[in-house]
């Protein structure tokens, strides 16, 4: 008996490459999930399992934004600026580079969900958003992946971690949108067993093109972080449809899988309005409570985002 479930499994598994790849291997990768509000700058750590992996110049590092909060660290108005979050109601900000004190950096490090594997490939992205006080834009932010988490103190302040990130943004396109979330993406090689991932700038200040040069910081906001295998962009996921993308409400979305998946619907600010649960086939929706406007909708299976797009509501 428990050898003819193994045969079951193993089948399971081959017939259904997405069970094996579709998977976004970064805990709370869009930093919804708390366990206390924050209430000031400095608290990524209440973002579980994200952390602040070194001390920073004077003690500030990574901050945590929620529109649970109400003041500082609010959003979509916080200490840093104005920005609605690109999925849900949270988000986070690191300083990448100053020039006030050379080499000032501030880094966020997460927990992935399982150790990657020697020899894959796989396909890292995130989305940045420069914050609007501060008034410096970079080109040098990256992901470095570990075994074990990183730490790096120098009493001097040289802040720069010592390690050569796997994927980073390229070299001269230096990210100025405020209004916007600019995806910055890669693939690499896993070399095995890392379970650790690292957010920041880890080039030094002269090996980093600014926008100009003089006093003041660079700070980013990151949201929506994902690892996953590159194989998970199976053809598969590509057919699935909504129709009509202009509707008075009434639309139906094909799910070509046999896995759950979601619907999410956000007006055109990113602000998240809808959500719904999809199944096998042909899922017809009423959309009550849209008012006529244009929206984003995005289907997620497994964390991973496999379509997004537009649609109107007309009444």
């Amino acid at each position: 008996m428990k050898g003819r479930i193994k045969i079951k499994y193993i089948l399971l598994i081959l017939l259904n490459p997405l069970l094996l790849f579709s998977q976004n291997l970064v805990s709370n990768y869009s930093f919804e999930q708390y366990t206390v509000c924050p209430d000031n700058t400095e608290q990524i750590k209440y973002a579980t399992p994200w952390f602040q992996p070194h001390p920073s110049y004077g003690g500030y590092g990574a901050d945590y934004f929620n529109q649970c909060d109400t003041d500082f660290v609010s959003v979509p108005y916080n200490w840093f600026g104005y920005q609605y979050p690109r999925t849900g109601f949270a988000y986070t900000d690191i300083a990448v580079y100053s020039g006030n004190y050379s080499n000032y950096r501030e880094y966020l490090e997460g927990v992935l969900k399982d150790s990657l594997i020697a020899g894959q490939r796989y396909c890292v992205e995130f989305y940045v958003s420069l914050s609007d006080v501060y008034p410096h834009s970079i080109d040098a932010i990256g992901t470095y992946f570990s075994k074990d988490t990183v730490w790096f103190y120098n009493p001097n302040y040289d802040k720069v971690l010592p390690y050569q990130p796997q994927v980073e943004n390229r070299k001269g396109n230096v990210i100025t949108d405020t209004a916007n979330w600019v995806l910055v993406s890669g693939e690499f090689i896993a070399q095995g067993g890392e379970r650790f991932i690292t957010i920041g700038n880890f080039q030094v200040d002269s090996m980093t093109t600014a926008d100009s040069p003089g006093p003041g910081y660079a700070n980013y906001y990151i949201d929506d972080v994902s690892v996953t295998l590159c194989d998970s962009k199976d053809s598969s996921i590509s057919t699935f449809s909504l129709y009509p993308s202009l509707s008075n409400g009434e639309i139906t979305v094909s799910s070509p899988i046999t896995e759950k998946a979601t619907l999410i619907i956000n007006n055109i600010l990113g602000q998240r309005i809808a959500t719904y649960s999809l199944h096998p086939g042909n899922n017809s929706i009423t959309l009550p409570e849209l008012a006529a406007a244009m929206y984003l909708y995005q289907i997620v299976v497994d964390e991973v985002v496999v379509k997004k797009d537009k649609m109107v509501v007309v009444r």
